[in-house]
């Protein structure tokens, strides 16, 4: 059976998933005899998102777990819930197999969790490839990359790199021109962004079919090359300028004599009209032709009234009759002669672009097969094209066998791509196995469009119209045939009233605005309610004359006196409100609003790594180790230390959004003169002393691994005392830790990493804290708030300013030499190729924004609140300017129709808000919980080791010595590190190798290389040593090599020597042993037991040299 599982939100749709799984693998319907403990690893649960698949585990364990206990089904919502659907077995029957099989199935799959197959379909995917490397065409050892910021970013600075060399000047003449052409346009000169923008859309799953096209030239089938967009973007110039501009102009000219033939001058028509025509005079595609009203009344006109005005038809009707068909039919010739012109002029303007794109794509793919990498959006593709075109795709031969029963959910953001994968197995396992297959959805809710989310095709099941024209096509009869439509239609999260207006609204949205596609996904948005009774929908309406951002502090304002009113006559806490925005910037200049009003926030920038000022700190010391003398720098440090230790002192760490505390006055201007004596970082260090009493050495610092480095940092400038901080420290020092693991300790190539992945590294939500959530509509899809407030609920629903895509152009006569070009989403489209595309997009951008609004509106449990914006302006009759294109034209429209309690108007700063109310009565929340017992903070304490820990780095190799971090601590002028330079050098050819092997492992700095290439050289080249470290000196060469030599005694250890360096020829032996600090006799006894032992071993010729590197002085011994 294919169950289909339509809802709308708070239906359960999460539930009725893990519901089925567990009647799944309990098999309530066999006998004991007959049940599988181990049937759980023929079912395959494919969820959304990694969170998702983790929540999933979590509800299927505990539910089995719960089930086990015995508990009575009346207490327990999904055990009544299977029983129900067992109605025709006896109840007790039902009860006793759920009881002893939980247990048993729950036993199973923690001791074979491997098995338990609940999972991303990325994850999924996954498996796939790594089981079909060779067949999917990838590298055996390949690494997934499941963000492609980073193969962007390399692949541009490559791309950069070869700007300005000779052998790629035509490259350089391209992004020259593009870039004086953007700049021509009025836009930024900078083409950087449009070009990592273009780099993204080669992971989009729909674009990228597109663009792969791209670089051959349709015609003759040959390889484009940047010399051949070159000459197309030549010959277009010329077609645009030059032919289609005269012909625009014969054509204007032929238009205006017929005109004046039959007695109408195109200067006589009416005065919109002539001005439409007047449009097509100057340069061609200068001016926008979309034809406006006035232009349509005329082209749809039946006899010449249309051209001017009464007064003067009535003087020559024949004459304008005559006049009207040469009208319509000229400058419809002009309207589509100027379209094509436009078109041609706008893939003109973007010709270097797709040069740039082209180069950029080749560098991608030359990057990733050079690092064995793959991008997660490959796999899902290159399963695709063996799924697509194999009637039995053999890559599913074992999975096949192994799975029965496939369950999908949130089937409306699944890409085309990823159902298509899924489906052999759907089919396989309803044909095969009289499975029980089901998938879960909510197409009002799709608001991933963007990552490849095709609700249409929830919609459309259980037919298959994205298959069609592929092997998946024949499938659709197998799930037609086993299809069971059902619909949840009860609403279990929000009280009655919340559900009503969420009811009404998008009722009356789908019966006003008549869109067949938003028909069909809201068809079955009527929802039943549940028994909690009440809820309240309050709606304020800004009243915006001007810009939008001239109410936006207004707008702010309002926020907060809602929340005060919520909390103080409500009686609801902070945590229980949730305020959800559209976007990122409007969240952040409301946490940043809330806090200055002395209220606790939690917001997806204020749990990014980044936000701590801890953090913030100590990428400013890692930035110290790479930077010299910085005075900008050294104030950020000591500005944020002076406020640290005052808050220690103050122990004001018992907020969530607790800032240091900041210098101002007199202190300020004291720090800052010290600073500005600050020359160097010996000078930095001492004030750091003097003024915090803390004792560093920033050479010493260079070094320590990155993950010592922070921890040692954490401890000495006390740190972990900042104890809402500590979550933000160590998910840091994982991100180093991972970091070093997989890349180093280069603290410059940290910092370029830490520049990407800080916008994005966030800690996981506090539990328990008491502050509002303010957090982006697409991160608040399935959860749930007591109380919601949306503001801003304005956003647009047409296609936003200056957006683009790619088309497919395939088989063009207009630029035959394409077959793919990217053109702004925009009315030029408008009688064009890709008129029927650019409606599509234009329909598409509405349903998202209206699904978008949906989600929002429905995560209210209680109380929802929005705050949207109206024009306020009103013309010379009195009228009130028209609100476009923005969610907030339907709910001012419902509110119109459904005259809802009007109260009275808030004023804020002389903006006006008109006030709403939907429902009779206050709903209150739970008031003030009582205090928990304040916990004590556990801190988290950052040991030193670095006495007793050795840390090596690199390969070891053999002699070589590991360095403990104390030693290089202590030993900052005592040449360890030229010892262990000496280690990896043979010949004096080695010695720049020998320093980039101490750079790259985090032991200097690149500041520092040229100093120890000096140190070295003046050790290779001196004299005395120079015939030692030459390559033709015919001296086998041994560094750090074992002498051993056996006890005299059979009960005793082998003594083991170690020289620093041991060269042999023939007969003849010479040690070297490296020093520092000045001559020891102990140097001199140490050398001569190695020459001793040398001597018993048969060579009769030995030098032994004791070589102190600081003072460059050579000791000659003697034997």
């Amino acid at each position: 059976m294919f169950k289909i599982y339509r809802s709308s939100a708070g239906a359960g749709k999460t539930f009725t998933l893990a519901k089925e799984y567990i009647k799944i693998v309990l098999q309530l319907h066999l006998y004991d005899e007959e049940f599988q403990p181990n049937y759980f690893q023929h079912v395959l649960a494919v969820t959304f998102t990694n969170l998702a698949t983790s929540e999933m585990k979590d509800r299927i364990l505990e539910q089995l777990k719960t089930f086990s206990q015995k508990p009575d089904p009346s207490e327990e919502g999904m055990l009544d819930a299977i029983v129900k659907d067992f109605k025709g077995m006896d109840e007790s029957i039902v009860l006793n197999r759920i009881y002893s099989r939980s247990k048993t199935v729950h036993q199973r799959i923690l001791h074979g969790y491997s098995n338990f197959s609940v999972s991303t379909i990325d994850a999924f995917s996954q498996k796939i490839a790594q089981a079909f490397k060779r067949d999917l065409n990838f590298p055996f050892n390949y690494e997934l990359v499941l963000n492609g910021d980073e193969l962007i970013e390399d692949a541009t600075y490559i791309l950069m790199d070869k700007l300005g060399q000779k052998e790629h000047e035509n490259l350089t003449e391209a992004l020259e021109v593009f870039s004086i052409k953007k700049a021509e346009e009025g836009t930024s000169w900078n083409i950087l962004p449009q070009i990592k923008q273009f780099g993204r859309v080669l992971f989009d799953e729909d674009q990228r079919k597109i663009i792969e096209k791209l670089g051959v030239n349709p015609k003759t089938n040959n390889k484009m090359s940047i010399e051949d967009y070159t000459h197309l973007a030549k010959k277009l110039r010329k077609v645009i300028y030059e032919e289609l501009q005269e012909e625009k102009d014969i054509k204007l000219e032929d238009f205006k004599e017929e005109m004046s033939a039959v007695g109408v001058p195109v200067e006589s028509l009416g005065r919109f009209v002539a001005g439409y025509a007047k449009k097509f005079e100057g340069k061609i595609g200068d001016n926008d032709v979309t034809p406006n009203a006035t232009a349509q009344k005329v082209f749809d006109g039946t006899d010449g009234s249309v051209l001017t005005t009464k007064a003067n038809y009535k003087k020559s009707p024949a004459q304008y009759d005559l006049a009207l068909p040469i009208y319509q039919n000229r400058v419809q010739d002009l309207l589509t002669l100027v379209q094509k012109a436009t078109l041609i002029k706008n893939v003109y303007d973007k010709i270097y672009l797709i040069i740039t794109a082209e180069v950029l794509k080749q560098e991608m793919g030359a990057l990733k097969e050079e690092q064995g990498v793959v991008h997660i959006s490959e796999i899902g593709e290159n399963i695709n094209k063996i799924v697509e075109s194999s009637p039995v795709p053999y890559l599913y031969e074992r999975l096949g066998e192994r799975y029965r029963h496939i369950l999908i959910d949130e089937f409306q953001d699944t890409s085309k791509t990823q159902w298509h994968n899924l489906i052999p197995l759907v089919a396989h396992a309803l044909s095969m196995y009289q499975g029980e297959c089901l998938v879960v959805g909510d197409a009002k809710q799709s608001i991933y469009r963007w990552r490849g989310g095709k609700p249409e095709m929830l919609v459309a099941l259980p037919s298959l119209p994205t298959a069609k024209g592929t092997a998946l096509e024949e499938e659709e009869y197998t799930l037609t045939a086993s299809a069971d439509p059902q619909n949840l239609d009860t609403n279990w999260r929000s009280y009655e009233n919340v559900i009503d207006f969420n009811n009404t609204l998008y009722k009356y949205i789908d019966e006003a605005y008549k869109n067949e596609l938003l028909s069909k996904f809201y068809q079955d948005v009527y929802q039943k309610s549940n028994k909690n009774i009440g809820g309240q929908v309050r709606v304020s309406v800004c009243q915006k004359v001007g810009a939008k951002d001239t109410v936006v502090e207004q707008n702010l304002e309002k926020i907060v006196n809602t929340i005060n009113t919520l909390v103080t006559e409500n009686k609801f806490q902070l945590k229980d409100i949730a305020i959800l925005v559209r976007f990122n910037k409007d969240g952040s200049q409301i946490a940043e609003k809330l806090v200055k009003e002395g209220m606790e926030v939690i917001s997806s920038e204020s749990l990014l790594v980044s936000s701590a000022p801890s953090v913030q700190f100590l990428v400013q010391m890692i930035r110290l180790l790479v930077t010299r003398a910085d005075k900008i720098l050294f104030m950020n440090i000591t500005r944020f230390l002076m406020g640290h230790f005052q808050d220690i002192k103050n122990e004001r760490w018992k907020t969530i959004n607790a800032e240091p505390e900041t210098v101002k006055g007199d202190e300020y201007i004291r720090l800052g003169d010290k600073v500005e004596q600050c020359e160097s970082h010996k000078q930095f260090e001492a004030f750091l002393d003097a003024e915090f009493g803390v004792n560093i050495s920033i050479s010493g610092l260079r070094r320590k691994s990155l993950y010592d480095l922070i921890e040692l940092l954490i401890r000495v400038f006390k740190l972990n005392q900042r104890v809402t901080e500590q979550s933000y420290q160590v998910k840091f020092l994982d991100f180093i830790l991972e970091y070093s693991e997989n890349n180093g300790n280069s603290a410059q190539e940290f910092l370029q990493k830490w520049e990407m992945k800080k916008s994005s590294l966030s800690i996981s939500t506090p539990e328990n804290t008491n502050a509002v959530r303010i957090l982006s509509i697409h991160k608040s899809k399935g959860l749930e708030f007591p109380v919601v407030i949306l503001p801003f609920a304005d956003w647009s629903t047409i296609p936003k300013k200056g957006e683009t895509k790619w088309f497919d152009w395939e088989n063009n006569d207009i630029i035959p030499e394409l077959n793919a070009v990217q053109l702004g989403v925009n009315s030029k489209l408008e009688g064009t190729p890709f008129e029927e595309e650019y409606h599509e997009e234009c329909n598409d951008t509405y349903i998202d924004a209206i699904n978008m609004l949906y989600v929002a509106t429905t995560r209210a449990e209680k109380y929802l609140h929005i705050i949207c914006t109206e024009e306020a302006k009103v013309n010379k009759k009195g009228e009130k300017a028209q609100t476009k294109d923005t969610v907030a034209v339907p709910i001012l429209n419902y509110i119109n129709a459904t005259q809802p309690t009007e109260l009275p108007t808030d004023e804020i700063d002389e903006v006006l808000f008109n006030e709403y109310q939907f429902y009779e009565g206050v709903t209150e929340g739970k008031g003030v919980e009582e205090e928990e017992e304040e916990k004590e903070v556990v801190n988290i304490i950052h040991t030193d080791n670095t006495d007793q820990l050795k840390l090596k780095s690199g390969t070891y190799e053999q002699g070589e010595q590991e360095v403990s971090f104390l030693d290089i601590l202590e030993a900052q002028e005592s040449g360890i590190l030229v010892h262990k330079a000496f280690e990896k050098i043979k010949y004096k050819d080695d010695v720049h190798d020998a320093v980039r092997n101490l750079e790259v492992n985090g032991f200097i700095s690149s500041t520092e290389k040229g100093d120890y290439i000096q140190k070295l050289f003046d050790v290779v080249q001196h004299p005395e040593l120079e015939a030692y470290f030459d390559e033709k000196s015919g001296y086998e060469v041994l560094n750090e090599s074992e002498i051993v030599t056996p006890s005299k005694y059979e009960m005793q250890q082998v003594t083991v020597d170690r020289p620093d360096r041991l060269l042999i020829r023939q007969n003849e032996a010479v040690i070297l042993d490296y020093k520092t600090g000045s001559y020891e006799k102990d140097h001199e006894k140490q050398i001569q037991r190695y020459g001793a032992e040398l001597r018993k071993m048969g060579y009769t010729a030995i030098t032994l040299k004791l070589v102190y590197t600081e003072n460059l002085y050579i000791k000659n011994v003697t034997l």
